[in-house]
């Protein structure tokens, strides 16, 4: 009997020590990569879990990516493993990979954004649920063009001219001329031709001229409208505060005011 608990240990010492030898690292071979993730999580997959890992698979091997963007995932996915990352954190960052590819995605700053990847896995304050939090966004705005989404109000551009950036440790996307709206409780604003900067960890909108219009309250544009200077918007909430604007109102005065 003594001999029995004996091997019983050794097995499953031996079990779990081979499994994190096997998972500390994704270096040893980097071709396998996608295998050796889709590994570390046999149990519980969905069907779509399995047509994604057999996407990537396809993808990792078929030249989609070049040798640099090989060792950019690889690094950050190593820190995935420091952080103690579960399988959704995976598959949710090899959709932002995957959604970057896209010819529709192209230039929109994959290096800057890859860059704010392996900063925030570097930062000991950052967990795993921050990091879902920022590849969320990042999928809402590659593959929806939704700038910010909450149960409350989906902030969101109409165009697709835009381009992640880091600097100071801060991610950002820039937007040059899009119309700007807010869908909140059945009611919704826009903000057209506008241009701006979005803080994503601050949640926060630094636009840059635009126009305002009242057409759902019977008034045409070019009988009242807002110009815009500079403004500020709370993603977080569906109004927003402007330095300065310039009123036009054709009933009441001749010129913008």
């Amino acid at each position: 009997m003594f001999k029995k608990h004996i091997f019983f240990f050794f097995f499953v010492f031996s079990t779990t020590y081979c499994f994190s030898q096997k998972a500390r690292t994704f270096d040893e071979d980097i071709e396998k990569y996608p295998e050796a993730v889709a590994e570390m999580f046999p149990a519980n997959l969905t069907n779509d879990d399995k047509a994604l890992i057999s996407q990537f698979n396809g993808a990792w091997n078929g030249g989609v990516f070049t040798n640099n963007e090989k060792i950019d995932i690889i690094r950050t996915s190593n820190a995935f493993l420091v952080k103690k990352a579960r399988n959704i954190h995976y598959w949710m960052f090899w959709r932002c990979m995957l959604s970057f590819r896209k010819s529709e995605n192209s230039g929109k700053g994959y290096n800057a954004w890859i860059k704010a990847m392996d900063a925030a896995c570097q930062d000991r304050r950052t967990t795993p649920t921050s990091l879902q939090t920022m590849m969320t966004a990042t999928l809402d705005l590659l593959n929806k063009q939704l700038i910010y989404s909450s149960a409350g109000n989906d902030w969101k551009c109409s165009g697709d001219d835009y381009r992640f950036g880091f600097a100071n440790d801060q991610l950002s996307v820039t937007f040059d001329n899009c119309d700007l709206c807010c869908y909140s409780k059945g009611d919704s604003i826009m903000i057209g031709q506008t241009s701006g900067r979005f803080l994503m960890s601050e949640q926060q909108w630094k636009g840059r001229g635009g126009t305002v219009t009242w057409e759902r309250a019977g008034f045409a544009p070019d009988e009242v409208s807002a110009r815009l200077s500079d403004y500020t918007i709370n993603m977080k909430q569906s109004q927003y505060e402007a330095d300065s604007a310039w009123l036009t109102h054709t009933a009441y005065f001749p010129a913008p005011v």
